[in-house]
């Protein structure tokens, strides 16, 4: 069953203080999402109720526009018609290595949800898809694995998404990818060969931005790719908020929980503590 909420102001919920952005949340937060306008989204989890949840957050209110048990753990994306007069969330798909996700939702109407396919059966179907919509909403990025284990990202043009939509709610366009990239297996630990399992992606439109790491008080890795694969740079060393991590986190927990491109600025949701003293804290990406 798919909710449609809106919430009243929530003073304090979201602040920003010099180049760091808080969320607070009773919730998990598992992603961030700025759109074209620059408006901030978050993806977070309710556990207690095996609930998932995207939020519209913005300084003073933040407003729950969706919740469905079927949305995925990582990966989301908001964008509006041209027109304004519908909205658009993809998110993965619980449970599905094949599919993921689209709501179209308009005040006017009811809540309708897509659910589509883009992996073959040839894949494993466990794991999840990790959907990211690209800044710019020209491009769909989804993860998927071989029955062998391999890691691949696939690239959809986001209009021919949209374009079945008109037609039916459950869709193969598993087909009709408009690049694919394998990732090579090297990429997922580090050099003492600790696991570090892919934790988002982001894209302007140009660039895809890639995240390995864990939750360990150590620096992360982003794979910056072309939008049809070719590797651009390797930052081994990223650190953003890293210094706070070190005061607030008495667990030496640091887990980057989402990555976004805010226009051209590269933006990292950090998690540090757990329980009643866990932060989240969206951070710039500094090279």
């Amino acid at each position: 069953m798919v909710i449609l909420l809106v919430l009243y102001s929530l003073s304090s919920s979201v602040y920003a203080a010099g180049a760091a952005t808080e969320i607070k949340s009773q919730f998990n937060l598992q992603g961030i999402f700025y759109d074209k306008d620059e408006n901030l989204f978050t993806l977070e989890q309710d556990y207690k109720n095996n609930l998932s949840m995207i939020f519209y957050n913005s300084n003073g209110y933040r407003e729950l526009l969706l919740k469905d048990a079927d949305i995925g753990h990582q990966g989301f994306g908001v964008s509006t018609l041209k027109d304004n007069t519908a909205l658009y969330i993809l998110t993965g798909m619980k449970k599905s290595g094949l599919h993921i996700l689209l709501y179209k939702i308009n005040n006017k109407e009811k809540t309708i949800k897509y659910r589509i396919k883009l992996f073959p059966d040839s894949f494993t179907p466990s794991s999840e898809t990790m959907p990211a919509l690209s800044g710019d909403g020209r491009f769909i990025f989804v993860r998927g694995r071989s029955k062998n284990g391999k890691m691949f990202i696939r690239v959809f043009d986001t209009a021919n998404i949209y374009s079945a939509m008109k037609h039916y709610t459950n869709i193969d366009l598993s087909d009709n990818y408009l690049h694919q990239w394998p990732i090579s297996s090297r990429i997922a630990s580090n050099a003492i060969g600790s696991l570090q399992p892919l934790q988002a992606i982001a894209s302007n439109g140009n660039d895809v931005a890639l995240m390995f790491c864990n939750a360990r008080l150590t620096p992360k890795v982003i794979y910056f790719y072309t939008v049809n694969g070719k590797l651009k740079r390797i930052d081994n060393r990223v650190t953003s908020g890293i210094e706070d991590a070190m005061v607030f986190s008495q667990q030496n927990f640091y887990e980057p929980e989402g990555l976004s491109y805010q226009k051209n600025r590269l933006k990292i949701l950090i998690t540090y503590a757990k329980g009643i003293n866990k932060r989240n804290v969206i951070y710039n990406y500094i090279k």
